[in-house]
């Protein structure tokens, strides 16, 4: 909720100090634009179960995390549609690209987020 409120109405280039003060990871702001590529940390509800559907053929996908985001609209409709899940979901840790892309890797078990016992408060 702090961060929801923290980013809203602002423009992606104001929030990067947001992002990183909630363990966000950000890349580079790419050259020539208004945009970086961030991801959510690991304790974190997963990208990819939260809004991963709508993006899931973006050049954003990686093997290494389930999505990178890369717009403002994108990460509040992920830490919207993170908060409407409530405490049980999948963390972006246990997040597992092999078992989505077809590749033979043996899949994480999903993670429960206890309300309780969260590093910090998820969005």
């Amino acid at each position: 909720r702090e961060l929801l409120e923290a980013v809203r109405g602002k423009g992606l280039l104001e929030i990067r100090s947001a992002l990183t003060k909630h363990k966000f990871k950000c890349g580079p702001r790419v050259h020539g634009s208004s945009y970086f590529c961030f991801e959510a940390p690991g304790h974190y509800p997963c990208v990819y179960d939260i809004i991963g559907e709508r993006y899931k053929d973006s050049k954003t996908a990686t093997a290494k995390s389930s999505m990178r985001m890369r717009s403002h609209p994108q990460l509040i409709m992920y830490l919207e549609g993170a908060l409407a899940r409530g405490a049980s979901v999948r963390l972006e840790s246990a997040w597992d690209w092999a078992a989505h892309t077809g590749s033979r890797s043996r899949s994480r078990s999903p993670a429960q987020l206890e309300p309780t016992t969260a590093p910090s408060s998820p969005p």
